[in-house]
C-alpha cells in the first residue's frame, strides 16, 4: 500500500520536475526523435528514421516532421514532431515487452521508476525532518546533517531516473529499430 502512495506521489511530483529541468516539459520520448531537439543525431537519427519506415511502416512524408529545424519551436511543426516521435516510440514499446527484445531497456525503465520513486522518498523525508527539527532547539547540527543528506540523496536519485529513463528510450529504439 505504501509502494502505490509512494509512486503516486513521485509520478506528479518528481516526473514533472524532471520533465521540466531535463526534457523541456515533455517526456524524453516525444523530444528524442526531433532533431531540432538535438537528442539523437547523425548516424542514430537516421537508422531510426529508417527503422520506422521499414520496420514500423511510417511512410517518409510523415517522418519529414522529425527532421524539421523549426521543430523546437511552439506550433503546428512541434505539436506534429512531438507526436510522431511519440508515436514511433509507442509502436516500438507495444511490440517488445511480449519478446526478449529489448528487454534491457524495459530493465532500465524499472530503474527509472525505482529512483524517482527513492527521489521523492527521500525529499518527503527531508521535508518530515525540516519539520520535526524546527520543533526542537537542540541538536540542530545532527539534524542539519541528516536533512542535507536527505536532499543530497533526493538529488542523486532524481539524476538518476532522468539518466534511466534516457537509457530506456534509446535502447528501445536501438533493440528493435
Amino acid at each position: 500500500m505504501s509502494g502505490h502512495v509512494l509512486q503516486f506521489i513521485s509520478r506528479y511530483t518528481i516526473e514533472p520536475l524532471i520533465k521540466a529541468d531535463f526534457w523541456r516539459g515533455k517526456f524524453f520520448s516525444e523530444i528524442f526523435l526531433v532533431q531540432a531537439f538535438g537528442r539523437c543525431k547523425g548516424v542514430e537519427f537516421s537508422r531510426n528514421l529508417t527503422g520506422a519506415r521499414d520496420k514500423l511502416g511510417f511512410a517518409d512524408s510523415e517522418l519529414s516532421v522529425l527532421k524539421d529545424s523549426d521543430a523546437d519551436k511552439k506550433g503546428e511543426k512541434r505539436t506534429n514532431a512531438l507526436a510522431m516521435s511519440q508515436a514511433i516510440y509507442r509502436a516500438v514499446d507495444a511490440k517488445t515487452p511480449d519478446t526478449s527484445v529489448a528487454l534491457k531497456a524495459h530493465t532500465q525503465n524499472t530503474f527509472c521508476s525505482l529512483f524517482r520513486n527513492l527521489s521523492a522518498l527521500f525529499l518527503l523525508m527531508a521535508v518530515g525532518n525540516v519539520l520535526v527539527a524546527s520543533g526542537f532547539t537542540d541538536g540542530t547540527a545532527k539534524s542539519g546533517l541528516l536533512i542535507g543528506l536527505d536532499f543530497a540523496l533526493a538529488f542523486v536519485f532524481f539524476v538518476r531516473a532522468r539518466q534511466r529513463g534516457e537509457q530506456y528510450v534509446k535502447g528501445l529504439l536501438w533493440s528493435y529499430l
